[in-house]
């Protein structure tokens, strides 16, 4: 249980950040528990949050990290799929509180999964690319790297990160008479030159994709999205 000066303290640091989200770290120590405000590192940060990585350096380096904290603004306090996600890869219990407000809520590891279909997009989280890594893993068996991190458009820099990428995780480019099959992957470019978006193709004319602002959904695919389409990718194992 939360004692009242952690939720105290926690609270305060989420008024000092309003309308971004906190985020700290409550750690044990000799001294007991304390909170350790973080700073936010987040592209966004009135929507999500990254505790900056030399922050939760710090907060090893002085304890024991026990609960990861973090505001909502504007809203309750109920994790969402990102929130859940991210509890269960840090293995440790958060907290959420609402600002302003007084509503918070605490969330533990529980084996969560998000599902492939009807996800929020959050970028770096749940977007096209962690949506292509995870059918692969829970419908087609195959294990795919975590991407390194990239930047925000990284296609209006230039970078084909898609095409670089997936040859690198054992996708090879198919001719363009070859016929679609069940998990191919289709690199698509839109509003730009450079692939940047990724779908799954399900077979029966319908695909897999995770749009930005956007659900995950399937989409017919045809028109719009074959027309754009830049390449086709099969895994090595699927050949």
């Amino acid at each position: 249980m939360i004692s009242g000066d952690l939720l105290a303290a926690v609270r305060s640091h989420a008024a000092e950040c309003y309308p971004d989200e906190c985020c700290g770290l409550i750690v044990e120590t000799a001294a007991g528990l304390c909170y350790r405000p973080c700073r936010n590192s987040d592209l966004f940060p009135a929507r999500q949050f990254t505790v900056d990585p030399l922050d939760w350096v710090s907060a090893e380096e002085s304890g024991v990290i026990r609960i990861v904290c973090h505001s909502h603004p504007n809203r309750a306090p109920q994790p969402s799929d990102a929130d859940k996600l991210g509890c269960e890869q840090s293995g440790l219990q958060w907290l959420i509180v609402s600002v302003p407000g007084d509503a918070w809520t605490m969330l533990a590891p529980s084996g969560f999964s998000a599902p492939l279909i009807g996800r929020d997009f959050v970028w770096g989280v749940f977007d096209c690319y962690t949506l292509l890594r995870d059918y692969y893993r829970d419908v087609v068996g195959i294990t795919l790297p975590a991407a390194e991190p990239y930047s925000y458009n990284f296609w209006k820099n230039g970078q084909a990160l898609y095409e670089q990428r997936l040859e690198q995780f054992g996708f090879i480019t198919l001719a363009q008479d070859q016929a679609l099959q069940a998990h191919d992957v289709l690199l698509i470019q839109i509003r730009s030159t450079i692939a940047n978006h990724a779908a799954i193709y399900l077979g029966d004319g319908q695909l897999l994709h995770h749009l930005e602002s956007q659900l995950s959904r399937r989409d017919i695919y045809g028109g719009f999205w074959q027309k754009n389409t830049r390449f086709i990718a099969r895994h090595n194992l699927l050949c």
